[in-house]
């Protein structure tokens, strides 16, 4: 076991704070739409609420999630009605997620093989439930440094 890391003067890292479950952490509300919806009108929520994703469902269940990063890479530049494309044709499909009950340091791990800045959080009938955010986890250690 290693010693904790040294945040700033007088502060650290405690390694068990990573050991915490995503229901301790908190996950932010999801914002879901119908993965049948426009492009146009998940953007225009999306710059209302100011938010980096919105999780596309079929029905209930977590069938994607579209981010900045899909709205830049297939949407801007090449396509010029965003109102004729359906969040379906370019969000990322079955995407990574994770369960409350799952550990910090787990999250951490998929968000970083992955690349990922968002999370979706379901339960077990893969209902989203809550995302987590790299913004959440830094709030999280934050005041949670001893």
């Amino acid at each position: 076991m290693g010693l904790p890391a040294q945040a700033e003067s007088g502060t650290t890292i405690n390694g068990a704070l990573f050991g915490r479950t995503v229901h301790e952490l908190g996950a932010s509300m999801p914002v879901t739409m119908d993965m049948e919806d426009s492009v146009e009108e998940a953007v225009n929520f999306m710059l209302l609420k100011q938010m980096g994703c919105i999780l596309a469902t079929d029905g209930e269940t977590l069938s994607g999630i579209l981010t900045e990063r899909d709205i830049l890479s297939k949407v801007v530049g090449q396509r010029s009605d965003m109102s004729s494309i359906k969040i379906s044709d370019v969000m990322t499909a079955n995407p990574e997620f994770c369960r409350e009950t799952e550990t910090i340091a787990a999250v951490l791990r998929k968000m970083n093989a992955g690349g990922y800045r968002h999370l979706p959080v379901v339960d077990a009938e893969n209902h989203p439930v809550g995302i987590i955010s790299v913004k959440d986890i830094i709030r999280f250690v934050t005041e949670n440094l001893t």
